[in-house]
C-alpha cells in the first residue's frame, strides 16, 4: 500500500501521522511519502508520485490537500476534527479519527480516541528513573512559574536518588527555564530543553521512565505518557475557564489513570491502569473500515 502523507510542518501533527503509519506499516506491507503543504502543488504531487492508496494528513492547513486526494480517488484519513460541517466532512474525508475530548460525532466512517495519536511503544521502564514535563501559558492557562518549579523540587526532593529529567516546551517562559536549570545543578538531574532535543528523542526516552509527571496544560504529553509502562502523575495548572481540554483531564482523573500532585502529597500510591495504544488501535480500526486499502496490503 502507497500512503501519501499531507504534512503541515508542525511537530504535534506530525508527531500524530506518524504514530498511525508506523502502526501500518507493522501490520501491511506499506510505505509512505511525505509532501509538505505549505510548499503548495499537492494535485501536482499526486500526478507525479502516484498512485496512492492511502492519504493521511492531521491539521486544518492539511485539508485542501485531502480533500483533493479524495477527489482523485484515494482513501483519506483524517487525524483530527475537520473544520468543515461534519455533513460536508463527510464527503471530503473517507475516515476520520478523533481525539473524544474534540467530542467527535457518533458515525461509522468516525473512530473516537483517547487523546490524539502518538508514537509511544510501550517497554519495560528502567528502575528508579523520571521525567517531569513542563508546559507554560496559553490561551487556556494563566501560568504560575514559583508554584510550579516548587512543585519539581518536592519531587525532586521526594525521590533524591532517582534519575531525573527536566524537559519544557516552546511555550515554557524562560524564568521557569531557568528555574529548571537551577533545580537540576543543584539535585543532579539533567534538564532537557525543548530546542535540544534531536528527532524522535521523546519518543525514544519518555517508555524508558519509570515515573512521569506532567503539567495539566500539556495534555498531548498526558497522553503520550499514558502511552507508556510508567507511573503517571498531573501538576496542576490555573485554567482560565472550563474547557473541553481540562474536563477531559477530569474524566481521566475520575478513571484513575492519573495521580494529582495533592494526592501524592498526602501519600497516595499511583493507580494501576491500561497502557494506552490508541495508535495500533486506530491502524486496525483502518484496516478493517476500507477493505480497499486491506486488499493493497501484501
Amino acid at each position: 500500500m502507497r500512503i501519501a502523507w499531507f504534512r503541515d510542518g508542525k511537530p504535534g501533527h506530525e508527531n500524530q501521522a506518524l504514530g498511525l503509519l508506523e502502526a501500518l506499516q507493522a501490520r501491511c506491507d506499506c510505505h509512505w511519502q511525505a509532501h509538505d503543504v505549505r510548499q503548495g502543488g499537492s494535485g501536482h504531487f499526486l500526478r507525479r508520485q502516484g498512485p496512492f492508496q492511502l492519504a493521511v494528513a492531521a491539521g486544518h492547513a492539511t485539508h485542501g490537500a485531502l480533500c483533493r486526494a479524495r477527489f482523485s480517488g484515494v482513501r483519506t484519513v483524517l487525524l483530527m476534527r475537520p473544520s468543515l460541517p461534519f455533513w460536508l466532512a463527510r464527503r471530503c474525508f473517507d475516515t476520520m479519527i478523533i481525539p473524544q475530548h474534540d467530542q467527535p460525532p457518533e458515525h461509522a466512517r468516525v473512530l473516537a480516541t483517547r487523546g490524539a495519536l502518538n508514537r509511544m511503544h510501550p517497554q519495560k521502564p528502567q528502575a528508579q528513573t523520571g521525567m517531569i514535563l513542563l508546559g507554560g501559558p496559553s490561551a487556556h492557562v494563566c501560568w504560575e512559574d514559583e508554584r510550579q518549579l516548587e512543585r519539581v523540587q518536592m519531587l525532586l526532593h521526594a525521590d533524591a536518588g532517582w534519575r531525573w529529567i527536566l524537559a519544557d516546551s516552546r511555550r515554557t517562559p524562560e524564568a521557569t527555564r531557568q528555574g529548571l536549570r537551577f533545580l537540576a545543578g543543584q539535585t543532579g538531574a539533567h534538564y532537557q530543553p525543548w530546542e535540544a532535543c534531536p528527532p524522535g528523542w521523546l519518543a525514544e526516552t519518555l517508555p524508558q521512565q519509570a515515573r512521569i509527571w506532567v503539567s495539566a496544560d500539556s495534555v498531548s504529553m498526558i497522553y503520550e505518557a499514558l502511552s507508556t509502562a510508567a507511573d503517571v502523575g498531573l501538576l496542576p495548572v490555573q485554567w482560565k475557564k472550563a474547557n473541553r481540554l481540562a474536563m477531559g483531564l477530569e474524566t481521566l482523573l475520575a478513571q484513575q489513570w492519573l495521580l494529582p500532585f495533592e494526592t501524592w502529597r498526602q501519600g497516595a500510591d499511583f493507580p494501576s491502569r491500561p497502557i494506552l495504544q490508541e495508535a495500533d488501535r486506530a491502524a486496525e480500526w483502518l484496516l478493517q473500515t476500507l477493505p480497499e486499502a486491506v486488499n493493497t496490503c501484501g
